[in-house]
């Protein structure tokens, strides 16, 4: 068996089977990117569900991140965040069949008040003395794309972070803030993502021991960006084209951009 059968049946068992319920065969889009959840109000329960267990299958068994006790009856992975966070979800129709599957999942856990903390103001201390978190903000948290061919793997990355941007700037959401690893804060940084970082790299244990380091995010500032003359051929910036009010949701065709 070659290397590249092995990596599409690691990735093909990563990756939950869900229902193509949401795909409209009329449009033809490959890919369906939605809010599954807001808080406590679950809109798309298989398709939630499947971002669950896609957080399982990657934080336990493919990243080591936590142990198969974190794993529950239902075969997800959920933690008291999940209660104050909206939770995306990325669907890719399969070629056969009545199926899809969870290519990716992303949630964004909101503060509320001034005495909460975000979990990465616990986890980084540092980067907050000064600085607090603001009422309204957010922390992008359990960022996973998984996908055979890694040129779409980075184009569902990229979905999930228009879409994120986009429900922040319709809901007035000052920052986003991002535990992040340099080699994913380079990858960013390359396709012209605005962003600011806060502190120095450190391992954390929460992630398996890798080194993190706190961004953030202004989503009004990337969203004037790529508009802005001269920022028209940055890979981002193409993402943001023809949303016309779509907040990054809906069918998508293969490349994940809309023409029109």
């Amino acid at each position: 068996m070659t290397i590249d059968k092995l990596l599409t049946n690691s990735t093909a068992c990563l990756t939950p089977e869900v229902s193509s319920e949401v795909f409209d065969d009329s449009y033809g889009g490959r890919f369906w990117i939605g809010q599954v959840a807001v808080q406590d109000v679950v809109k798309c329960p298989e398709y939630y569900n499947g971002a669950l267990k896609l957080r399982a299958n990657v934080y336990i068994d493919d990243m080591h991140f936590l142990t198969p006790e974190h794993r529950d009856e239902n075969g997800h992975e959920t933690d008291s965040d999940d209660r104050s966070s909206i939770h995306f979800a990325i669907a890719e129709k399969m070629p056969y069949g009545e199926s899809a599957r969870i290519v990716g999942t992303s949630r964004l856990i909101r503060k509320e008040d001034m005495d909460e903390k975000l979990p990465v103001e616990r986890i980084f201390p540092e980067a907050f003395v000064n600085d607090p978190a603001e009422v309204n903000s957010v922390e992008v948290s359990r960022f996973i794309s998984r996908h055979e061919k890694k040129s779409t793997q980075h184009m569902i990355s990229l979905s999930l972070i228009r879409a994120m941007t986009l429900y922040a700037v319709d809901n007035e959401i000052p920052s986003a803030y991002f535990l992040i690893e340099e080699p994913l804060h380079r990858l960013l940084a390359r396709i012209g993502l605005p962003m600011e970082i806060l502190c120095d790299p450190k391992k954390v244990a929460e992630y398996g021991n890798t080194s993190n380091m706190v961004i953030r995010i202004k989503p009004k500032e990337i969203v004037d960006s790529c508009a802005e003359k001269g920022n028209e051929d940055l890979p981002i910036s193409r993402f943001f084209k023809n949303e016309n009010g779509n907040l990054g949701l809906g069918l998508y065709p293969e490349g994940l951009v809309r023409s029109r």
